[in-house]
Parts: C-alpha cells; structure tokens; sequence
C-alpha cells in the first residue's frame, strides 16, 4: 500500500470517485526555487484531474538561478509570468486578477509537492457550499520519516499570534475529520474567486508572512468559513526560501502580525499588542538576546512607517464588516 493509501485509510476516507470537472487554475510562486521548483512542477503534473481543466502558472519572483528558464525544458505546457522585481508572496496577485472562467484557484508553494489525489478533495468541499471560501489541504512535512504536520489550518492566538494547527503532530488521527478554521496556509489551499473577489488579494505591504492569515481574517469579518480537508495530502519543505529562525523570517513575522492586526483586530488587541512590542524588545536587549532585540526594534520601525497607510486600510475592512468583534474572538486560542 503506498503511503497516501496508507493515510487515507488511516482517516477512514479516501478521495472521492468523481467531482465536478471544473476549470481549476493553479499557482505557484517561484523565486530561486532551482530543483524544488521543478519537483514541485513534476508532482502537479500527476495531478488526478482532467487536464483540459487544470492550468498551472508559475509566477517568477525575479529569479535569478535560471529556475523560470528551466520551467520551459521540463515543463514547456505551463504558463510562466514575471514579476519584475522579487515583491515576495504578494506576487501571487498577478494571477489572481483575471480568472475569467477558472471556477476555483490553488496555491502551492514552490517547495509544496502534491499528491495525485490531492485536488478532488478539496474541490468537492467548496462545491459542496457556498458559504466555504477556502479548503485547506493536510500539509505535512516533506522531510520526515514519519508523517508529521506542518499545517492542518491556522489558528490566531488570543495575543495575536498566528501558528500552524496541529504543527509538530505524528498522531493524524487526531485531525481525521474536515473542520472549520479560523484561517487558510498559503502552501497548500485551494480558493473560491467570488471569496476573493469580495475579500480582495495578499496586502503587497507585507511581502512575506502573514499574508495569507492577513486575508483570512478579512474573510471572518466578511462571512466567509474555511475548512481543513484531511484527504488532501500535501508534503511541504518548511521554511525553505526564508530559513526556520533566519533573520528575515523574524522581521517579517513580527513586523506583519502588528499589521495584520491592526489592520482587523479588535481595538482593544490591536493596542494591547502594539503597546507590549518594545517592552518585548527591550526583553530581549536585558536578557542579552541583542540579536532579538535589534530584529524586533527593525520591525517596529517597519510597522511605524506602514502605520498610516494600514489605519486607512482598516477604515475600509471596517466599513464592509458583517460579523460582530465577538464572534471572531470566540475563535481565537487561549494562550
């Protein structure tokens, strides 16, 4: 038995027999992405789709190991567009835009290497109701011997903080059955356009991270649910453009959680949260942590020279919301 058979009885569930045939156009983000790319490339090929249906895009992020060109030899059936200059996550706009008559969009990291069967699954569940804007897959770990989650969906803590559900975890069977989460990972998910359409795309103000909780959180605010799908199978190589722990994953993680959440946040946290980020840097600057230190005081520099432009952002979300404060709040995580 192959190993996605093996997870798929371990959930009790297997891919469905027949879904709707709909054009679904898939997107994936490249930048320096060299072999990763054109693995990543290799298993959307697999895809068990019909493939007049399924488009793949690559949007190249100014890549400059030759990663775009090699796209044409190993795969010269897939569209590549160019971004000019390297504008991070966000650049996955560019194929967001004019879907014309894609009936759903996925995102897959350059990194991210799908199952066979990992679509059907995820299409079924946005078919199957209207109110669902996004389907999360079960992205595991590539790297592991044993099957381990990266994302099963993504919670927001109570301070604000966003993580991986289910990070870390071997025991799958604990996240076997589909549920609603408060937000989407961007590795792996396949999108609704009219969600997208009402929502709007990635903020280009946060270049990497967050993005993705970013616009999950204007769906709350707007109605919009979004399930994890279990059956949907994808391994992920985390952390692999940034680097776990790297200094660019620190700045931009922090800097784009103060956007994010004073962007849509309750004014309480969103305070709350902007007040005790120095105190957390001068922590660190006690503690001898000065590395840390003088990564969070760039990053609230970062986040003071987008202040302005995020406020009058949040007046837009803020006008269009339709869910109470509560409501979201209920389904932020105790810390």
């Amino acid at each position: 038995m192959s190993q996605t058979a093996t997870l798929c009885y371990a959930f009790g569930m297997s891919t469905p027999a027949s879904a709707v045939s709909a054009r679904v156009r898939v997107v994936v983000l490249n930048h320096n992405g060299g072999e990763r790319l054109v693995r990543c490339l290799d298993a959307l090929a697999r895809t068990e789709w019909p493939a007049e249906s399924l488009q793949i895009v690559v949007i190249d992020n100014a890549s400059t190991d030759g990663s775009d060109a090699a796209v044409a030899i190993s795969h010269p059936a897939i569209t590549v567009e160019h971004s000019p200059t390297n504008a991070g996550f966000p650049a996955n706009n560019l194929a967001l835009r004019d879907l014309g008559d894609v009936a759903y969009v996925a995102l897959v990291n350059n990194d991210a290497y799908v199952d066979p069967g990992w679509l059907a699954p995820l299409v079924a569940v946005l078919a199957a109701d209207a109110s669902v804007g996004a389907a999360n897959a079960m992205v595991l770990f590539a790297q592991t011997a044993v099957p381990t989650i990266n994302n099963a969906g993504v919670e927001v803590l109570r301070n604000g903080y966003g993580r991986d559900r289910g990070f870390g975890s071997t025991d799958l069977a604990s996240f076997a059955a589909e549920a609603d989460v408060f937000g989407w990972c961007g590795a792996a998910v396949l999108l609704r356009p009219a969600y997208l359409a009402d929502v709007g795309l990635f903020d280009e103000r946060f270049f990497l991270y967050y993005e993705d909780t970013d616009l999950s959180w204007r769906g709350q605010l707007r109605g919009w649910r979004y399930r994890f799908v279990p059956s949907s199978i994808v391994r992920h190589e985390h952390a692999a453009t940034a680097g776990s722990g790297s200094p660019m994953q620190l700045y931009y993680t922090e800097r784009n959680r103060l956007l994010m959440l004073v962007k849509n946040a309750p004014a309480r946290l969103a305070f709350a949260a902007v007040l005790r980020f120095p105190l957390s840097a001068a922590s660190y600057a006690l503690h001898g942590n000065v590395r840390r230190a003088w990564i969070h005081t760039r990053a609230y520099a970062g986040f003071v020279g987008l202040l302005v432009p995020t406020l009058r952002e949040r007046r837009r979300v803020r006008r269009r919301q339709t869910v109470d404060d509560a409501d979201v709040i209920r389904m932020l995580i105790d810390v």
